[in-house]
């Protein structure tokens, strides 16, 4: 008789814990959503983080490829004229970033005492996605 009853005893709460509870399923969907949302906000922030770092690496690259070629011109004297006018010195629109802004600036300084003559080129990036433009500034000496 008692390994009736504990056979009976047995059955019954296996019966009872067929499936989950109606607050069991309950609180496990609101973990999973919980857990899910996070995972979606983290995703969006680096997905962020990743385009405006690759747009600033881009506008960086733009600019010191600007410098460097205004660096390699032979001719100090029309640096102005070639560099800082016309319609290579403002552009906009580069591969992959066509609202991606490119702006010249050069500024030649003259002066008598002491005898000074050198010529300021700042090449400056913008890209609406990417915030704060970059900047790139290079001095170049009369020869």
């Amino acid at each position: 008789m008692v390994l009736v009853r504990h056979g009976s005893l047995e059955a019954r709460s296996l019966m009872r814990r067929r499936g989950f509870t109606l607050v069991e399923l309950l609180i496990a969907i609101v973990m999973l959503t919980i857990v899910l949302t996070t995972i979606a906000r983290y995703t969006g922030k680096y997905i962020h983080t990743v385009a405006t770092s690759t747009a600033r690496m881009t506008a960086a690259e733009v600019a010191r490829e600007r410098i460097g070629l205004v660096d390699m011109d032979p001719s100090y004297f029309t640096l102005g004229a070639v560099w800082g006018a016309g319609a290579q010195a403002n552009l906009t629109g580069f591969p992959g970033f066509p609202s991606m802004r490119r702006v010249t600036t050069v500024l030649r300084i003259t002066g008598v005492a002491p005898p000074r003559d050198y010529t300021i080129v700042t090449v400056q990036v913008s890209e609406p996605t990417m915030g704060a433009p970059i900047d790139v500034t290079t001095v170049v000496a009369r020869p």
